[in-house]
C-alpha cells in the first residue's frame, strides 16, 4: 500500500520534516529547530494534522539546534516521541557511561536541556528492529550511526527515512566515508528511496555502494 507523505520544508538550513498519514493518524518524523515551529505548525494544519490525530514524534538523532521543539510540540499535540536507546541515555543516565563526569556534566547542559531548562524525557525508547505497526506504520526502526545515534525507519515498501545522512551530492571526504559505513548496511535491505534530513529523495541505487 503507497503511504501518504507529505514532506515539510521549514526553510534555511533547517532539515526536512517528513508527515505520515497512517490509517490510526499522523506519524511525525524530526521537529525542526523551535524557532520554525510556527510555520511547521501552519503545515500541519494544513495537511489535517491536529492534536487529535498526531499519535507519534520520532526523535531520530541527537541535536542541540531543535532539541527542545520535541517538548514542546509534545505537549501542544498531546503525542508520544520515541527516542533511541543510547539517545536517552545520553540524556537521563549519563553517570552510567565511561567518560568523565564533568565532562559529561558539560555535554549535557550544553546539549540536552530544553531552552526553560527543562530535562526532555521520551515516552518509549525505539532500538534495532522496533514495529511501529501498532501506530499504524509497518516499519521498522534501523540502528545507522553516523554524526550521533541515529536511526532509519524503513517501512515495508522500501522507503527509508533516514535524517542522519547528508545529501547524495556532498563531496567532502569525511562525509563520504562517514556515510559509506552504513549505507552498505542498506544494500541488503529492501531499500528503494532515501528520504534524508536534507534535499529531495533519492533511489538508493543512485549512490552507487
Amino acid at each position: 500500500m503507497k503511504l501518504n507523505i507529505k514532506t515539510i520544508k521549514l526553510g534555511d538550513l533547517t532539515g526536512n520534516c517528513y508527515l505520515i498519514k497512517t490509517s490510526n493518524g499522523f506519524i511525525l518524523i524530526v521537529t525542526g529547530e523551535k524557532t520554525k515551529h510556527q510555520k511547521l505548525e501552519e503545515e500541519l494544519t494544513q495537511l489535517g494534522c491536529t492534536s487529535d490525530n498526531l499519535n507519534l514524534i520520532i526523535f531520530t538523532h541527537s541535536n542541540s539546534c531543535n532539541y527542545s521543539n520535541y517538548v514542546y510540540l509534545r505537549e501542544k499535540y498531546n503525542a508520544k516521541i520515541a527516542m533511541h536507546i543510547l539517545d536517552k541515555a545520553l540524556i537521563n543516565d549519563t553517570e552510567s557511561i565511561n567518560i568523565g563526569s564533568k565532562i559529561l556534566k558539560l555535554l549535557k547542559k550544553a546539549f540536552f536541556i530544553t531552552t526553560n531548562n527543562i530535562e526532555f524525557k521520551p515516552d518509549f525508547i525505539i532500538d534495532e528492529g522496533y514495529n511501529l505497526s501498532k501506530y499504524g506504520l509497518n516499519a521498522r526502526v534501523l540502528y545507522l550511526p553516523g554524526y550521533s545515534n541515529s536511526v532509519g525507519i524503513l517501512t515495508e515498501n522500501g522507503e527509508l527515512f533516514c535524517d542522519d545522512l547528508t545529501v547524495k551530492e556532498s563531496s567532502q571526504e569525511n562525509t563520504i566515508n562517514h556515510n559509506i559505513k552504513y549505507l552498505r548496511k542498506l544494500k541488503n535491505l529492501l531499500v528503494d528511496i532515501i528520504y534524508p534530513g536534507h534535499g529531495e529523495p533519492f533511489p538508493l541505487h543512485s549512490l552507487n555502494i
